[in-house]
């Protein structure tokens, strides 16, 4: 069962070492960088993500009331455990958790523009090309239509 859960003192370092697949690194900021980010920028809310109690991944993800969206920002999987759905299962476990948050906001999301593996994930779930980019990276997007049905 995928779970996201506040980085703490507790976990913080387990957070850190967690890795891509080496050729994926330029695809996503460091859980460190990201961590340092949050740190200035508290509107970004880092979480970790749990598979029963074992940390798997990282995601962060703010809320911008100027299009009253939820934007994620980082996804990362460690590599130990890519290739096994939980990715997927992730970004649904989240996309779940924002709704609860804010039932009438869309989702949009970023990605290097050569992640292709990324792009078929979030387009399966049902994010669309919006046609895009912001900082260097391809902007898709899920209608809050779209969002409520998964």
């Amino acid at each position: 069962m995928i779970t996201l859960r506040d980085i703490t003192a507790d976990n913080w370092l387990a957070c850190i070492d967690l890795e891509v697949m080496p050729g994926q690194e330029h695809f996503v900021a460091s859980n460190l960088y990201s961590l340092a980010q949050a740190g200035v920028q508290p509107e970004c809310v880092p979480r970790a993500v749990y598979c029963d109690d074992t940390m798997i991944g990282f995601i962060m993800y703010e809320f911008d009331p100027a299009n009253g969206d939820w934007w994620i920002f980082r996804l990362m999987i460690d590599r130990s455990y890519q290739g096994r759905g939980l990715g997927r299962a992730t970004l649904l476990e989240t996309i779940r958790y924002l709704r609860q948050q804010r039932p009438d906001a869309g989702v949009s999301i970023t990605l290097h523009p050569d992640n292709e593996q990324a792009r078929r994930l979030y387009l399966g779930v049902g994010f669309e090309e919006t046609g895009t980019r912001v900082a260097g990276e391809d902007v898709l997007s899920l209608p809050a239509r779209a969002a409520a049905q998964l």
